[in-house]
C-alpha cells in the first residue's frame, strides 16, 4: 500500500471513529504481506479444530443436526455461554458459543434470517 492509499484508508477509519492504523502490517521491505500470510496471521487453526472436534462429538451425542425434529434456541444458548465465560474465564464456552452461532447461520431459527454485508457498520467495540 503506497502512502496515498494508506492516507485514504486512515481517512475512512477516522470517518468511522476507528483508531488510526499504524503501518505495522508492512513487511521489512515496505511491501504489504500477501493474502496467504494475512490469512495465517488472522486465522487460528487450533480454535477451528477444537470447534470441529466438538461438532463431531455433538453428532454422536445428539445425532445429525440437519435431521433433528427439535431445534435448539441457539441464540439464547450463545448468550448464556458468553455470560458464563465472563464469570469463569473457561474458553471452552467460547468454542460452544461459536458452534451455536455456526449452527444458527447454517440452519437459521430467525424468521427473517438473511445475509447483508455491512461494511460501513460497526464491527468492534474498542476499549
Amino acid at each position: 500500500m503506497n502512502s496515498l492509499q494508506f492516507y485514504f484508508t486512515n481517512a475512512w477509519r477516522w470517518k468511522c471513529n476507528l483508531p488510526e492504523l499504524e503501518q505495522e502490517y508492512r513487511n521489512k521491505d515496505g511491501s504489504v504481506p500477501d493474502i496467504e500470510t494475512i490469512q495465517q496471521l488472522s486465522f487460528n487453526r487450533d480454535f477451528t479444530k477444537l470447534m470441529n472436534n466438538r461438532m463431531v462429538m455433538g453428532f454422536f451425542r445428539y445425532g445429525n443436526r440437519h435431521n433433528r425434529k427439535v431445534q435448539l434456541d441457539n441464540i439464547a444458548s450463545v448468550l448464556r455461554r458468553v455470560k458464563l465465560y465472563q464469570e469463569t474465564g473457561n474458553t471452552e464456552l467460547l468454542l460452544d458459543a461459536a458452534n451455536m452461532l455456526r449452527m444458527e447461520f447454517e440452519i437459521p431459527q430467525h424468521s427473517n434470517a438473511h445475509f447483508h454485508s455491512q461494511d460501513d457498520g460497526e464491527h468492534f467495540n474498542f476499549k
